[in-house]
């Protein structure tokens, strides 16, 4: 594929689209996934752990996936899921300092 194919994705796919997407979802889907944006910016974190996160928060903020979020309490189950088993695999890298700084933000 070039590159063009790609650059009508990449409004979907940048730090203010998942800003926006933030602002439009409250709570635990909230909170989790600015733990994992606080993870990536840091810089000790592996490049395999990055790359994982960066899918996750993709899928996240893609208008597209398998439950749409419109939908009433179930909208946001597959995201959670899809962040939830990220974070049960890096644990080890959040620091309470990541914890505290999420649930601020």
């Amino acid at each position: 594929m070039s590159n063009n194919n790609y650059s009508k994705y990449r409004r979907h796919f940048s730090e203010s689209a998942f800003k926006r997407k933030l602002s439009k979802i409250s709570g635990e889907v909230c909170e989790k996934a600015m733990v994992l944006y606080l993870v990536f910016q840091n810089p000790q974190t592996p490049v395999w752990v990055k790359i994982l996160i960066v899918s996750v928060l993709a899928y996240l903020i893609a208008p597209m996936d398998a439950i749409p979020d419109a939908l009433p309490i179930i909208g946001y189950v597959d995201d959670l899921a899809a962040i939830a088993a990220l974070l049960a695999r890096i644990e080890h890298l959040i620091t309470p300092e990541i914890r505290q700084k999420a649930r601020q933000k």
